[in-house]
């Protein structure tokens, strides 16, 4: 018996693939992990010199806790916002401090602004940070804090909004599943300089009633966030190589 078929040619073929395509989440364009290690030096966060200040390291690594988040309303004007808009104009990162580690060790990771949301993975997803613009559109400030466990328990312990009232329980499993998709799988390629006590001191300072208390471990600030594009760098490494 035959049947109808239709003909199909195809011209061309593209693989796509979510975890390695520069292309496949909206993140701005950040540094090539390559480039970015011409001017660090890359290592183990068991291996973290002591005395870390103005050096600029290059680590791979994965979020496992968020001990510190403070997200805030960036402009008032919320109603004038489309959802692209409320993702890119809406949403600020004064202050984070991420648990990152590498099978070896592990460290604390302060970062704000753009590379907090990249580690948070907030660009990956239009939707979370549209849902999250729409919580601070009635609390304005959002900070989190973590006192328990931080591998154990990535969940954040206190929880404190400017606006006075009380996070609902559709807010508060939002903010849960931001956190929890940030301590998933992920591997990142960090830029970032060791922090003395001086630069904890002041930034206790700037930021008295958010920070935790993590002296004991050694601190960076990341500069620069991007994914780990293992076979990238290795075709570049072979290139010098050769060269």
């Amino acid at each position: 018996m035959l049947l109808p078929v239709s003909f199909i040619v195809i011209k061309s073929i593209d693989v796509c693939d979510n975890q390695c395509s520069d292309n496949s989440t909206n993140l701005k364009a950040t540094k090539d992990a390559y480039s970015a290690s011409q001017d660090s030096f890359s290592c183990l966060i068991s291996q973290l010199p002591q005395n870390l200040s103005h050096k600029q390291i290059l680590l791979r690594c994965r979020v496992v806790a968020v001990f510190v988040l403070v997200i805030e309303r960036k402009t008032t004007n919320f109603i004038a916002e489309t959802k692209i808009n409320a993702e890119r104009t809406l949403l600020d990162i004064p202050l984070a401090c991420f648990l990152l580690e590498d099978g070896s060790s592990s460290c604390c990771c302060w970062a704000n602004a753009e590379r907090a949301a990249t580690l948070l993975r907030l660009r990956e997803e239009l939707s979370t940070s549209y849902h999250l613009a729409k919580i601070l559109k009635n609390h304005k400030r959002i900070t989190m804090k973590n006192h328990g466990l931080c591998i154990d328990s990535p969940y954040q312990d206190l929880v404190s909004v400017t606006s006075g009232d009380a996070l609902s329980s559709s807010d508060q499993n939002m903010l849960k599943f931001i956190i929890f998709n940030a301590c998933v799988g992920r591997i990142w390629t960090v830029v970032a300089n060791g922090m003395d006590a001086a630069e904890m001191r002041q930034l206790e300072k700037e930021y008295p009633t958010e920070m935790v208390n993590v002296q004991t471990m050694q601190n960076i600030w990341a500069k620069d966030v991007s994914y780990t594009r293992t076979l990238a760098e290795a075709r570049n490494m072979i290139k010098e190589l050769k060269s």
